[in-house]
């Protein structure tokens, strides 16, 4: 049988509930909280993308990622807590290899939500999503060294590193080291974790 992925997973979008969670599909009136969110130079400082400085770019980043959505090149989720439809984070599978099974996670979360299981479960859900759903055979992360706790966190979940490329990112102005890590279906360790922090996980066509 040949393996591929679920193409069903762009035909409509999955909302994702989690304990403390909702993952839905990103609208441009999240537009001020991307640009509250984007404009943070605590979030900025281990992100690799150019910088957002206004509601336009804001409404430009979203309309991106819906267009990516669209090509089949993209999942992107606005994370939003319970009892509130405010967005308090971006967590996605950007970019998708669709030939190879494999996807590049990536997230953010407003400074004040740091160090709380949000980011945690919004992590486990996409990976769950993608592993079962998805069916994908791998998951990818890139990271900057110098950002310790997501090193520690994509370590602690079974995430191998692959490779450490000097000066890979041109972004703002400077040039950045990065990591790359890879996570193959079946990690008993993400199994666990899984089981232990998603106690709530529903996925909503």
């Amino acid at each position: 049988m040949i393996h591929q992925i679920n193409q069903k997973v762009f035909e409509k979008f999955m909302v994702l509930e989690t304990p403390n969670l909702i993952l839905r599909e990103l609208k441009l009136s999240d537009k001020e909280r991307v640009l509250e969110l984007h404009s943070s130079k605590a979030v900025n400082r281990f992100i690799y993308r150019q910088n957002v400085n206004s509601l336009e770019d804001a409404s430009r980043y979203i309309e991106m990622l819906q267009n990516f959505y669209k090509k089949k090149w993209a999942i992107p989720w606005a994370a939003t807590k319970k009892g509130t439809d405010e967005l308090v984070g971006i967590c996605s599978f950007n970019p998708i290899d669709i030939k190879n099974h494999r996807a590049e996670i990536d997230g953010e979360l407003l400074p004040e939500l740091w160090r709380t299981r949000l980011g945690v479960e919004g992590f486990l859900a996409l990976l769950r999503f993608g592993f079962e759903t998805m069916k994908l055979h791998s998951v990818s992360a890139k990271v900057y060294p110098e950002n310790k706790s997501t090193v520690s966190l994509l370590e602690k979940f079974g995430f191998q590193r692959e490779g450490h490329f000097k000066d890979r990112m041109f972004i703002n102005g400077q040039y950045r080291d990065m990591y790359i890590y890879s996570l193959i279906k079946g990690n008993q360790t993400i199994d666990k974790l899984i089981e232990k922090y998603l106690t709530v996980y529903e996925e909503v066509s």
